[in-house]
């Protein structure tokens, strides 16, 4: 017979009544809970690897960042000059005119690449210079009195 004071007599509380299990029988049903528990153990901690797998693969794919606020997942729409088809990021292409919906940091990276495109179109092929492009086309003051936007006169642009 085992210790009273054992932790396998703690936890197992009062021997079953004798004569209703003999001690092979319970021998098994010690077998089977070690052997539930050991699958249950091997399970969480398959779960546990495949989950680190998969995040590492998004990773290594560019579609995770492991931060929450870059992996938030956005809709963009692609809107390229003509001389631009498509875009490319790892080998994924991102058509003109269509939307998708993409990871933030992605749509961040697309929204730049739209944006040197389309500097790209008006410096390259439009002829104007950056300067240009970003200078306003009609100079514009503010009303003193009510704070609106007010036409300059000829000849008072600096």
């Amino acid at each position: 017979m085992s210790d009273p004071n054992s932790i396998e007599s703690e936890l197992m509380g009062e021997a079953p009544a004798p004569g209703l299990l003999s001690e092979k029988d319970i021998a098994t049903a010690k077998a089977r809970a070690r052997k539930k528990l050991d699958d249950q153990l091997r399970a969480a901690e398959m779960a546990r690897i495949e989950e680190e797998e998969t995040f590492r693969l998004l990773r290594e794919e560019g579609k995770r960042t492991g931060i929450a606020d870059k992996d938030e997942i956005v809709n963009i729409t692609i809107d390229l000059p003509e001389f631009a088809p498509n875009l490319l990021i790892n080998m994924e292409p991102y058509w003109h005119g269509y939307t998708y919906s993409v990871p933030r940091h992605v749509a961040d990276s697309l929204r730049e690449m739209m944006q040197r495109l389309w500097g790209h179109q008006q410096e390259v092929i439009e002829g104007k210079s950056r300067e240009q492009q970003l200078r306003s086309p009609h100079p514009v003051a503010l009303s003193a009195t009510t704070g609106q936007r007010v036409p300059v006169p000829q000849g008072l642009t600096a």
